[in-house]
C-alpha cells in the first residue's frame, strides 16, 4: 500500500513497526504489557493509516531535536503516537542491547505539560512485571509509545530527541492517530470470506467506537433485505466491548448490520453469508486439465487467477459456467484460484490458490489400489476423478516388463459413479502387476499407473528373495487370513533339523545357514503340515 503511492519504493522497517504498533488492538489490558506487547495486529487499521498518511519521519543526530506540531479538536477521544527506529548490533556480551537511544515526548503548548512514553517495570519479579506502565524516559527499547485518553483540545508538539547516537544520522519514523468521541464503525465483517458458516458457525462481529462512558449501551440488529426489515441480535450490548460473537444464520444471503446508540445509528457495509468458493481439480492430463467449483448463489460469472510471471495471482480468464477445461500449452502454470463475480456488485472472496499437480488427481482418475482378501483373493479398486468423460473401464494384468498378459473384461461407466471394482480370484505367488485402461467417450485411451501386489498366491507361504544371499535376510509373505502363529522348521540337505521356530519370526537371518539347498516345513497350530518347500542359500 505504501509503495502504491510512493513510486513503488518499499517502506523502511521502522515505518512498518511504528504503524503496526500504533494501530494494534489492546487484547489483554489497555496500553502496553509484557503479555501481549503493543496488542494484536489490526491489518485493516494499519492499511488505513498508510493510506491516510498518518505517519512521518526523518533522520536525527546526537543532541538534535526534531519536532512536529499537531492540533487536537474538541471531542478527541484518544491520541496515540509511536516512535520506532532500527538500531545497530550491540557488541558481544554488552550489558545493554540498545546502541543508539532516541527518545520521544509530547508537549501541550498552552500549559507546557510534558507527556513521556509508557514504560514497563524491568525488575525481575512476577509482581513487578505485571504492574501497569508509567510515563518516563525509555532508554531500553527501539519503539516507544505515548497515548492520552480524552486529551484537552489545542496545540501540541511532538519532540524526537537524539539522546545517545553513535551512528549519524539515524533514520526514525513515527505513527500517530487521533480518535473522536462518539464515533462508530463496523470493522468485521468487511468481506464475504469473513462469513463462511461452513468453516465457523460463529462470527465475531467487531466495531470501533470511542465513548466517555464505558457503560454506554447499544442494540445490534441484522437485515437480510437491505434494511427493509431488521432482526434484533442483541439488546443492551455494551458498545465499549467492541465485539460480539454471533451464531451465523444457516442461509445464503446478503446482509447488513446496524448498531443503535444514544449518539447515533450506524450501518455496516453489505456483506454476504455464503460458502466460500472452493475449486476442485477434475483431471490433469499431459495436454489439458479441468477445474470445477461450487455455484455461488449470487454469481453472474467467475474470474480465474493464476501465478504466471510474478509472486502475485493475476486474472487470466472469465467464465460463466462452474467449470473450465484448460489447454496446457496456453496455460502452462500450475497454481490457480477462482473468484465469483457477483451480480449485486459486492466483493466476493477469492478461493484458496491450489497447485493442480499436488491434489492427487491424475488423468481422469484419482487412484488405483486394491484390497487383499482372505485366501489371497483380490479386489482391484479404481476411483475416477470426474464423471462423464469415461465410457468403459478395463482391468489388466501385466508382466514385470509391463507387457499385457490378461484382461478382466470391461465395466461400463455409469452416471456420477466414481468407484469401480474388479475381483481377481486367483493370483500367482510373488509379485503381480495390474493397471486399469480407461476408454474415453472421445475414443481416446488412458492408462493408469501400474500397481504391484505381493502375495503367496495359491501357497500358504512364499519366501523371498529365493535364492537368498548369506549376507541378506530372508523375508516371507503368508496367505491372507493366516496368522503368524505357525511353527516353522528348517532342515539341511541331509535332513537334519537345525532351525525350529515355535512361531514365525518377522524375518530370518541366514548368516549361519549352510550354502546350497535347505528345506522348510510349515505347521498349523494343531501341528498339521500346511506347506513344505526349498530355499536356495547363496554364498
Amino acid at each position: 500500500v505504501y509503495a502504491d503511492s510512493n513510486s513503488q519504493v518499499l517502506p523502511a522497517a521502522s515505518l512498518i513497526k511504528a504503524v503496526l504498533f500504533n494501530t494494534a488492538d489492546d487484547v489483554f489490558r489497555t496500553g502496553i504489557d509484557y503479555k501481549t506487547g503493543f496488542g494484536l495486529v489490526n491489518s485493516y487499521e494499519a492499511v488505513k493509516a498508510i493510506q491516510q498518511k498518518k505517519y512521518d519521519g526523518s533522520t536525527i543526530s546526537q543532541n538534535q531535536v526534531w519536532t512536529k506540531n499537531i492540533t487536537l479538536p474538541i471531542n478527541t477521544a484518544q491520541l496515540k503516537i509511536t516512535l520506532a527506529y532500527t538500531d545497530s548490533n550491540a557488541t558481544l556480551n554488552n550489558n545493554k542491547a540498545i546502541v543508539n537511544d532516541i527518545d520521544i515526548e509530547l508537549q501541550e503548548m498552552s500549559t507546557g505539560t510534558i507527556f513521556k512514553p509508557w514504560v514497563l517495570s524491568t525488575f525481575a519479579t512476577a509482581d513487578s512485571l505485571s504492574k501497569l506502565p508509567n510515563r518516563k524516559r525509555d532508554s531500553l527499547n527501539t519503539a516507544e509509545q505515548i497515548s492520552i485518553a480524552l486529551p484537552t483540545a489545542g496545540n501540541y508538539t511532538i519532540k524526537v530527541m537524539g539522546s545517545n547516537i553513535s551512528n549519524t544520522p539515524l533514520p526514525f519514523h513515527i505513527a500517530f492517530n487521533v480518535d473522536t468521541l462518539n464515533t462508530f464503525s463496523f470493522i468485521n465483517p468487511q468481506h464475504a470470506s469473513d462469513v463462511n458458516r461452513a468453516e465457523n458457525e460463529m462470527l465475531n462481529i467487531k466495531w470501533k467506537t470511542f465513548v466517555a462512558d464505558t457503560n454506554q449501551l447499544g442494540n445490534l440488529y441484522i437485515s437480510y433485505n437491505n434494511g427493509a426489515n431488521w432482526q434484533l441480535i442483541k439488546q443492551s450490548l455494551k458498545v465499549y466491548s467492541n465485539k460480539f460473537a454471533w451464531q451465523i444464520k444457516d442461509t445464503s444471503s446478503t446482509a447488513v448490520l446496524k448498531m443503535e446508540t444514544t449518539y447515533g445509528t450506524f450501518l455496516s457495509k453489505n456483506f454476504i453469508i455464503c460458502k466460500v468458493t472452493r475449486p476442485n481439480v477434475d483431471f490433469v492430463c499431459a495436454d489439458s486439465f479441468r477445474l470445477s467449483w461450487n455455484k455461488h448463489v449470487y454469481a453472474s460469472g467467475y474470474k480465474i487467477y493464476s501465478l504466471i510471471d510474478s509472486a502475485f495471482l493475476k486474472p487470466i480468464t472469465t467464465v460463466t459456467d462452474t467449470f473450465n477445461v484448460f489447454n496446457r500449452s496456453i496455460y502452462p502454470s500450475l497454481v490457480y484460484a477462482v473468484e465469483p463475480i457477483l451480480s449485486n456488485g459486492l466483493p466476493a472472496a477469492r478461493s484458496v490458490a491450489l497447485n493442480i499437480e499436488l491434489q492427487g488427481i491424475n488423468c481422469f482418475y484419482k487412484t488405483l489400489n486394491y484390497n487383499l482378501l482372505d485366501g489371497n483373493k483380490l479386489d482391484l479398486i479404481l476411483e475416477l476423478s470426474v464423471a462423464g468423460y469415461v465410457d468403459s473401464i478395463f482391468f489388466e494384468k501385466l508382466s514385470s516388463l509391463g507387457q499385457f498378459q490378461k484382461s478382466y473384461g470391461s465395466v461400463k461407466a455409469i452416471g456420477n459413479n466414481l468407484i469401480y471394482t474388479q475381483p481377481v480370484n486367483e493370483l500367482d505367488n510373488g509379485i503381480t502387476y495390474f493397471r486399469a485402461k480407461l476408454l474415453l467417450k472421445s475414443g481416446a485411451i488412458v492408462y493408469t499407473d501400474v500397481i504391484s501386489v505381493l502375495t503367496a498366491g495359491r501357497q500358504n507361504i512364499v519366501f523371498f528373495p529365493n535364492p537368498v544371499s548369506k549376507t541378506g535376510t530372508l523375508q516371507y509373505v503368508l496367505k491372507q487370513g493366516l496368522s503368524p502363529n505357525k511353527r516353522l522348521q528348517i532342515f539341511d540337505r541331509t535332513g537334519r533339523l537345525f532351525k525350529d521356530y515355535a512361531i514365525l519370526p518377522t524375518a530370518i537371518n541366514v548368516a549361519d545357514f549352510a550354502t546350497g539347498l535347505v528345506f522348510y516345513k510349515l505347521y498349523n497350530e494343531d501341528n498339521t503340515l500346511l506347506e513344505q518347500g526349498k530355499i536356495l542359500v547363496m554364498p
